[in-house]
């Protein structure tokens, strides 16, 4: 059913978010930024995946959050969310260090 979909939505979200923030990097959410980029358009997830995205700091998830930003169709919340998103924990030289 949709209520169930929206559910396991939810709980995926989370989950990702939960090991974005885990000691080490157990996993790379970087692998996972096109299917993000989508959410933040999704009000019940905007605020996880704006965080997802500004974690991951690409200039494609840069992109996407300027233009979440800049569309008058979202509310001021998820608009200012987008503006003050964390700055990247993926970059590359971060990364690499990270996994020694």
């Amino acid at each position: 059913s949709v209520e169930i979909r929206r559910q396991q939505a939810l709980a995926a979200i989370e989950w990702l978010v939960a090991l974005a923030q885990s000691p080490g990097h157990v996993f790379d959410v970087r692998q996972l930024e096109a299917p993000i980029i989508p959410l933040i358009y999704v009000p019940e997830v905007a605020g996880r995946a704006i965080g997802l995205l500004g974690d991951i700091g690409s200039e494609r998830s840069q992109e996407a959050l300027v233009k979440l930003a800049d569309s008058s169709a979202q509310s001021l919340a998820t608009r200012m969310a987008a503006v003050t998103a964390p700055g990247p924990k993926y970059s590359p030289a971060r990364h690499a260090t990270d996994n020694h």
